[in-house]
């Protein structure tokens, strides 16, 4: 499965902003958390007021977060999945985001200079 910004904004306009990645996701598509497109679908939020909570179901196998994945804010910090392999460069673009790899993480690569743009956090185990 892969999230992509039309998945996200399916997910908003059912769920709200707390967002729950599916365990069958593997792919995190380039623009899907975009700030631009959310407030254009949601003009409510224009003010940027919107800002999301991103979690991931247990078991999750995501492998990949494409470049530009994230351009909107993220109120908690990411714990992204063991599974992931690749993140690509400015997968994090723009506000502060917070990121943390879950214990025992697969993935071969931990730059902070190519993954984020901007305030940079991530911290690796």
């Amino acid at each position: 499965m892969i999230i992509d910004s039309k998945w996200v904004m399916e997910y908003i306009k059912t769920n709200g902003n707390k967002i729950i990645i599916p365990q069958e996701a593997t792919i995190i598509q380039n623009g899907a958390f975009n700030f631009q497109s959310i407030m254009l679908e949601y003009p409510e939020y224009a003010d940027g007021n919107i800002k999301l909570q991103i979690e991931f179901e247990e078991g999750s196998n995501l492998e990949t977060i494409e470049t530009f994945a994230f351009t909107a804010e993220i109120l908690n910090t990411i714990v992204l999945p063991k599974n992931i392999k690749r993140i690509e460069e400015s997968a994090f673009y723009g506000f502060p985001i917070s990121v943390q790899l879950e214990k025992d993480s697969q993935i071969e690569v931990c730059d902070n200079d190519t993954v984020f743009i901007g305030k940079k956090i991530l911290m690796c185990h």
